[in-house]
């Protein structure tokens, strides 16, 4: 799995802002002021765009214009906004840093074979779970690897699995491999699994199965409707000395 994101940025993130006594451009959004967004990358050719979970399209028009993630990449960005809307685009910007997270599609077991590939050992805990960008979205802490040695999380829908009610919810299960060589110290990361290959016809949202740091069966129900808000004026601001760049 991708290196630890940074820790900073995942307990306090959608946007925010920062609030600078630096010039200002022609349409008076401030050169100092900067923001912070979970967004999807969505490629052309030879360019790229960010589109916030809001629905919101951003044209990156300076900074990280040779940044090469793929298609539906799921990213943190830090970004200055240098005009209004332009066309489709909500605005033009200069992205100052672009954070990848993990990015999964939801798979299926059909096999015990599968089954005991994906794995089913404890995480310590779910800091954060939503439904957002047309991806699930799950902050989660674990026991740590040793030093050099994989570790893998998946989202599965199950089909061996015929226990799960019919409650208007599609029931899903995040399984974690630590192919028997956690330590005991904690580790978060974030990760998020795109849904376009799951039929969500019909249904009020997902019930996600997981095993706690006691080992125990925990479920927990995501509403596709109260998806975590992304333009919220009450968000904390940051301050810009403390963000961590890589």
């Amino acid at each position: 799995m991708k290196k630890i994101i940074t820790r900073i940025i995942l307990s306090c993130l959608v946007i925010m802002s920062v609030s600078s006594l630096q010039s200002c451009n022609d349409d008076g959004y401030s050169l100092g002021d900067f923001y912070l967004s979970y967004a999807t990358v969505k490629r052309g050719t030879n360019t790229y765009y960010l589109q916030l979970d809001s629905g919101d399209k951003l044209w990156v028009a300076a900074g990280y214009l040779g940044y090469n993630g793929v298609d539906g990449q799921r990213v943190i960005a830090d970004y200055t906004i240098l005009s209004d809307k332009q066309g489709e685009f909500a605005h033009y910007v200069k992205v100052n840093n672009l954070w990848n997270i993990l990015t999964k599609n939801i798979e299926k077991v059909e096999t015990e074979k599968q089954d005991e590939e994906f794995g089913n050992n404890k995480l310590f805990g779910i800091n954060e779970m939503w439904f957002g960008g047309g991806y699930i979205n799950i902050n989660f802490s674990f026991f740590l690897p040793q030093v050099n040695r994989q570790h893998r999380i998946s989202l599965v829908e199950n089909l061996l699995n015929d226990q799960y009610s019919d409650d208007g919810y599609l029931y899903l299960e995040l399984r974690y491999n630590s192919y028997n060589n956690e330590s005991d110290y904690v580790g978060k990361d974030m990760v998020s699994f795109n849904t376009n290959n799951v039929n969500l016809e019909g249904k009020k949202g997902f019930k996600i199965i997981w095993k706690n740091a006691e080992d125990e069966e925990v479920i927990q129900t995501l509403e596709v409707k109260k998806a975590k808000p992304v333009d919220s004026e009450d968000m904390p601001k940051l301050n810009q000395d403390n963000m961590v760049h890589n």
